[in-house]
């Protein structure tokens, strides 16, 4: 079996084990996510009449808990694939779709319009919109696979956490965001460390995925300045070089202009946000730059061992569910032989750009945060989550990885996540049933 079937299998296997563990609703926003997706697909199915308007049997969340894994979520997962059919009372879904990266949404929705289509139940409807997420999030890391083979352990090790895996196999708009990093990451690696011209294979993948990320989190951008380390050979010249760069960045700048920054830009001053007071706001940035600076680093002291604890997986379920730390703490330390290759591995200057990349990942999600979602009588900046810096973990692996060779590196390490996800699948079931 090649990598990128190899990469495939496992993402899909494992995807199919977090899409059964979680109950329904318990992933981060996921009855929102639900509701945007249910309001996409009427427009996939023709229903433009009033598409903001569902079956009330598919919104019926008696049992259910957000934010919570619960056990009358399995059988209302699993109890309820072919009861309950389309037929009954409509309801209103949403006020309005958001005005949002729609795209984000498109896996789920596919496989809630198939579920329509069929005719399945509200538990039908949630499996095969989970598990078209689930599908796409492990074509993906086939993808990535395939495009940096001598990387894929860092990629599949980045890839399958089981913040990732929770994320991807729901109906979260984060496994499209987190899919799109890895084939970018992938084809990032692969030019890095690969000889000779560009294929067109390899282009599309890093244009493509650097353009579709750059929308879906504005964190993400640092990571997208990492494509000017690409050397000039391996676009034939350097004018060819600056041209195609300079258009993947034009395009990925266009495109967060369209999506990304009207979002955030509405959320900035002017109303009471979800505690009922005002922001920080740009003008304190400017003005009190000590004070400022006070704030990143109380915040960075206190929270930063938290983040990357999360990011690996130490609270799913919206952060309600919380998993034996030794899990979590052993899936970061296999990052780095993970990033390990039979060669000399990423340059210095590589590995320097990268470590900023992700520093910069934190301090713009800081950022964003401070001025969307922290009250200005807060002391340090509420809202940034571990599971935001999910993106870097693979170029995270190749960077920190140690030069020389372990034997049989790729095959512990993939045995070591697969057992520890397993692990921590079984935690949230005996979390569960308790």
């Amino acid at each position: 079996m090649s990598n990128a079937r190899r990469a495939f299998v496992l993402a899909l296997l494992l995807g199919l084990v977090w899409l059964s563990v979680m109950s329904p609703l318990a992933v981060p926003d996921e009855e929102y996510h639900y509701r945007v997706s249910w309001c996409v697909s009427n427009y996939l199915l023709g229903q433009w009449r009033d598409p903001l308007r569902g079956t009330q049997r598919y919104f019926d969340f008696t049992g259910l808990r957000g934010h919570y894994n619960v056990p009358a979520g399995y059988a209302r997962l699993f109890g309820e694939i072919l009861a309950d059919g389309p037929e009954g009372e409509s309801v209103q879904v949403l006020d309005a779709l958001p005005s949002a990266y729609l795209p984000m949404y498109l896996p789920q929705t596919l496989g809630l319009a198939l579920a329509r289509i069929l005719r399945l139940g509200f538990g039908g409807a949630f499996l095969l919109g989970r598990g078209a997420n689930a599908l796409f999030y492990a074509l993906c890391l086939g993808a990535a696979a395939a495009l940096a083979p001598q990387y894929k352990t860092a990629l599949a090790a980045g890839g399958l956490l089981p913040m990732a895996l929770h994320q991807a196999a729901s109906f979260s708009y984060d496994g499209f965001e987190l899919g799109m990093a890895l084939v970018y990451s992938g084809a990032l690696l692969g030019a890095l460390s690969g000889e000779g011209p560009l294929g067109r294979r390899e282009w599309t993948a890093l244009f493509a995925g650097a353009v579709l990320l750059a929308p879906a989190k504005g964190g993400c951008l640092p990571l997208l300045g990492l494509v000017w380390l690409i050397p000039a050979e391996r676009f034939g010249n350097a004018r060819s070089r600056r041209r195609r760069l300079w258009g993947l960045t034009f395009a990925a700048a266009l495109a967060m202009a369209v999506f990304f920054l009207p979002t955030v830009s509405r959320q900035i001053g002017g109303t009471l946000n979800w505690e009922g007071e005002h922001n920080y706001t740009l003008a304190f940035l400017l003005r009190r730059p000590a004070a400022a600076l006070g704030l990143y680093g109380r915040t960075l002291r206190s929270e930063l061992g938290n983040w990357l604890l999360c990011m690996a997986g130490s609270s799913l379920a919206g952060l309600t569910l919380p998993l034996p730390v030794w899990i979590p703490a052993a899936l970061l330390l296999l990052l780095p032989p993970a990033g390990m290759t039979e060669g000399p591995g990423l340059s210095g200057r590589a590995r320097l750009a990268v470590l900023a990349a992700a520093a910069g990942m934190v301090l713009l999600s800081m950022t964003v945060m401070l001025l969307t979602w922290t009250s200005d009588t807060r002391l340090m900046i509420q809202g940034v989550q571990g599971r935001y810096f999910l993106p870097a973990a693979p170029l995270l692996s190749a960077a920190l990885a140690p030069t020389g060779k372990l034997p049989r590196r790729g095959a512990v390490v993939t045995a070591a996540v697969i057992s520890l996800n397993l692990a921590a699948a079984a935690c949230v079931l005996q979390y569960t049933a308790a």
